[in-house]
């Protein structure tokens, strides 16, 4: 066994201190690897690169392969703890020293839940459990935010067996085993400005029935958040994407509540006048001044489309101004559209 990864008896009197076995209802080793179920009916099979180090952390590295006990899919994560990857990384999984699985953003794996948490997505993390389970070792191989050559090195030896174990915890010996999907009840978050979205607040976004999940959404760790007040909190968060526009829904409320407020915002066309959505496209939004624009284009140039401006005030958004132009004819750019409203000290102007 690589001299980096753990020796089992070493690791057992510092991970049996930590919260995460606390909570958990069955574990067993598995060579290299460590199998467990919490009191909810997850369990994951996780493997460690230099366990203990000097830092303090668990570990440097720490791979993990789990399934919610209704899951059809398989997670597949990397905690990167020693060296934080940089903007957009890409990750190359090397098994048993032969060509290796790559991964970039935005399409192939996401930070969720911590800015650290890497999880693998589609097609490929479908092929890669695969090549897990058959492998012996793994190298993954990344750049750091000073675009440093790093890599992790995993044991594979055990991981067949804990997964073995995990379908008889969860009682589905013989179900499939594939990883696709992003993980379950985790929030997406951007490294530049981790957003961190409130269980309630994420459970009713999906409810609407009306919003791609996660992992189909090349924007969604881009959510938008921001406290308006001593109270009230501001979500925009990714909703759907086309060609060129990314939508967003916009929440209102409280961090600790248990309903949140969707908000309307005003749309008007040539042809049918003002009306109401729950719906913003490509949003900008500036915390300084509280300032949210949006941009729907009606073609991929911009040459067409609506430019929403709104602004904080009190408690709710004011409109500012509104643009619209119909006509999609090449000629000039969004700051040529129309003024169709304006706010002007306190009087609507059309």
């Amino acid at each position: 066994m690589n001299r980096r990864l753990f020796s089992i008896s070493a690791f057992v009197v510092c991970w049996l201190a930590s919260a995460h076995l606390a909570e958990a209802q069955e574990r067993r080793f598995f060579d290299d690897w460590l199998a467990d179920c919490r009191v909810d009916g997850y369990c994951s099979a996780t493997a460690y690169d230099n366990p203990n180090p000097p830092s303090g952390a668990v570990a440097d590295y720490i791979l993990r392969v789990g399934r919610h006990p209704t899951a059809t899919y398989w997670e597949i994560s990397l905690s990167t703890v020693a060296d934080m990857p940089g903007a957009s990384p890409e990750f190359a999984f090397v098994i048993d020293d032969a060509d290796g699985v790559s991964f970039s953003t935005p399409y192939g794996t996401g930070a969720y839940g911590a800015v650290n948490d890497f999880f693998m997505l589609g097609d490929v993390a479908a092929s890669l459990l695969d090549k897990l389970v058959q492998g012996q070792n793994l190298e993954v191989d990344f750049a750091n935010m000073f675009d440093e050559p790093m890599s992790a090195r995993f044991s594979l030896t055990g991981l067949a067996a804990s997964l073995l174990w995990i379908d008889d915890q969860q009682h589905r010996i013989g179900s499939e085993r594939v990883a696709y999907e992003a993980p379950a009840g985790l929030t997406p978050v951007s490294p530049d400005y981790p957003a961190q979205i409130p269980q309630a607040l994420l459970a009713q976004h999906f409810a609407s029935g009306q919003c791609e999940s996660f992992e189909l959404l090349p924007h969604a760790h881009e959510v938008i958040q921001d406290q308006l007040d001593d109270n009230t909190w501001m979500w925009l968060i990714p909703c759907a994407a086309g060609a060129y526009n990314f939508i967003y829904r916009g929440y209102t409320g409280e961090w600790n509540g248990d309903y949140f407020r969707t908000e309307i915002w005003a749309d008007y066309s040539g042809d049918l006048g003002w009306a109401g959505t729950d719906y913003l496209v490509n949003p900008d939004y500036d915390r300084d001044t509280r300032i949210l624009t949006t941009f729907n284009k009606g073609r991929g140039i911009g040459d067409c489309g609506t430019i929403g401006t709104w602004q904080w005030h009190d408690y709710g958004f004011r409109l500012l101004e509104f643009r619209a132009k119909d006509d999609c004819d090449a000629a000039g750019g969004p700051e040529s559209f129309p003024m169709v409203w304006q706010w002007l000290a306190g009087e609507p102007r059309p």
